[in-house]
């Protein structure tokens, strides 16, 4: 087992209502105060303020609050224990970006209850966030390759790192590992995941969906939640080959093989370079003749006329598109591989099922 250091944050917002009797006025439900333990305010507190953000670490025991209402005849408190609502959210799947609500009582000194406030609790990443990059449709130069595409779409600015992969992956219930990769394992230095395959990244990206309130995509036996795919395949599985691509949702998913080079090659104003940004692959890409026989954090070279790093070299990256009938297509290169994997087109291919040490994903959506 593999010892790290997680900060994992959960986005907290409450909301102060008045539940209790008709004698209670208005003011009783502001504060002149508010003490939170085990979190941080996302804003300077203000009493006029009725909404509050709160950032909590994942692995805190608890988080507890206490207010004093601007009515001094009652006292606000509360405790949320993380661990139980991770799990709830956790053992519900779709529920990841639902709203859970818990009690927060008002005692007045007696201890009788008076009223209630609510918490509101969402789960995000706001200590991962996800870069994105808009590319913009359309078609590169004849000496660009000449790929057309016809819709907008956003792409990863970086391929997809380790911490980002175990805070998706763990307690996912498809045996997948949170910790595959083979290379340097640090979750606080921004390498990227390796040693995943094409049906795991389908799993991630639904979960990833589910967890940032969007609409995952991809669809196995009418189920888009993946806790109900069940295990993952260890050998070609018809129903996995067959994943339905819905593309009138908004949810992370991988690129097609055409998307991702028309992304490299710089869009449709992109110029005609070697490789993804540059001639020169040693300011772009981590291959075996600079690697030191390793991955490297993501962004650590140039990026191309889009902003996006790595496309070429450091780690292979999954597509969605099939390379031949039993291969799907992988591109750019890796640390371990010639340079001339790093030259367009730089193309690769692994089976659904099967991974190694240089191949990693980049999202889109």
């Amino acid at each position: 087992m593999k010892k790290i250091s997680i900060l994992f944050m959960l986005l907290i917002s409450f909301i102060f209502v008045g539940c209790g009797s008709s004698s209670d006025s208005n003011h009783d439900y502001k504060l002149s105060s508010l003490e939170i333990i085990g979190g941080t305010l996302d804003k300077e507190f203000n009493p006029d303020r009725k909404k509050y953000t709160v950032y909590v670490d994942i692995q805190a025991e608890t988080l507890s609050l206490n207010g004093s209402p601007l009515n001094p005849e009652y006292n606000v408190h509360g405790l949320f224990n993380n661990k139980n609502v991770y799990e709830f959210f956790g053992e519900n799947g779709e529920g990841f970006n639902s709203v859970v609500e818990h009690t927060v009582y008002v005692d007045n000194n007696e201890n009788e209850k008076k009223g209630m406030y609510l918490f509101e609790f969402r789960l995000k990443y706001e200590d991962y966030k996800i870069e994105v990059i808009k590319v913009k449709s359309g078609t590169t130069s004849e000496e660009n390759g000449n790929l057309t595409v016809e819709n907008d779409y956003y792409i990863g600015k970086y391929e997809v790192t380790q911490q980002l992969w175990y805070n998706v992956m763990k307690n996912n219930k498809n045996g997948v590992s949170a910790e595959p990769s083979q290379n340097v394992y640090d979750l606080s230095e921004n390498y990227p995941v390796d040693s995943v395959t094409w049906y795991e990244t389908l799993v991630f990206l639904n979960r990833l969906s589910i967890l940032e309130g969007y609409n995952p995509v991809y669809e196995i036996n009418g189920e888009f939640n993946p806790d109900k795919w069940g295990d993952i395949p260890k050998s070609r599985n018809i129903e996995w080959d067959e994943v339905v691509v819905n593309g009138n949702r908004n949810g992370y998913r991988l690129l097609t093989d055409i998307e991702w080079e028309y992304a490299a090659r710089g869009g449709k104003d992109g110029l005609p370079t070697k490789s993804a940004g540059s001639d020169d692959i040693d300011e772009v890409a981590w291959y075996n003749g600079n690697s030191g026989n390793t991955t490297h954090p993501v962004g650590e070279k140039l990026p191309n006329e889009l902003g996006i790093y790595d496309m070429c070299g450091n780690i292979w990256e999954i597509t969605f598109d099939w390379y031949i009938s039993v291969y799907r297509s992988d591109r750019g290169g890796g640390y371990n591989y010639s340079g001339s994997y790093c030259i367009f087109p730089g193309k690769g291919n692994k089976e659904p099922y099967a991974t190694e040490s240089c191949l990693g994903m980049r999202l889109a959506r």
